[in-house]
């Protein structure tokens, strides 16, 4: 129990950390983390490809489609690079579908909890109901704007941050 708590305090601190760093700098941070993302698929596919090149005188199915999946990291981390925007309004859609699970997750926790005897037991559940209400939102209506979807995010990962910091302060 003490392991998990540890765990539910620093994912939230990141999480509120990382929610202020969207709300503060929304466009700059979204197309930053894209182009991070392709620039590290770009160097692992690099290096396997790289890789194979080296041993490639096994001649085995293995190597053979590692070098398939290694082209295609590849290319999809240049396309990142090429295209960030288009990515980038793909990463909204991800975000409310990960943040109405990490709500459904939530509840499921706080039931869990409130069967194991936790008498206070309704702000979590409310705060949990809202998060997969927030993850909906997102999921509906992803905003005709990727910044303000950002900022918007980043808000709802900071409300999401705390409420795992009430749930582990429960114990």
């Amino acid at each position: 129990m003490r392991m998990w708590k540890r765990h539910e305090i620093l994912t939230s601190t990141i999480m509120i950390l990382f929610g202020f760093i969207l709300a503060i700098k929304p466009g700059t941070t979204l197309f930053l983390l894209v182009m991070s993302l392709g620039i590290g698929l770009i160097i692992v596919g690099g290096a396997n490809i790289f890789l194979w090149f080296l041993r490639r005188t096994r001649k085995s199915r293995v190597y053979r489609s590692t070098i398939t999946g290694s082209v295609i990291m590849a290319l999809v981390g240049l396309y990142m690079l090429v295209s960030p925007a288009s990515v980038a309004s793909i990463l909204p859609v991800c975000a409310g579908v990960v943040i109405m699970i990490n709500g459904i997750l939530n509840l499921a926790q706080v039931w869990e909890l409130k069967s194991v005897g936790l008498a206070n037991y309704h702000a979590p559940v409310i705060m949990a109901v809202l998060t997969i209400i927030l993850g909906a939102v997102i999921l509906t209506n992803p905003f005709k704007t990727a910044s303000l979807l950002c900022m918007v995010l980043g808000l709802v990962i900071i409300y999401n941050g705390l409420q795992g910091l009430l749930l582990a302060s429960k114990f």
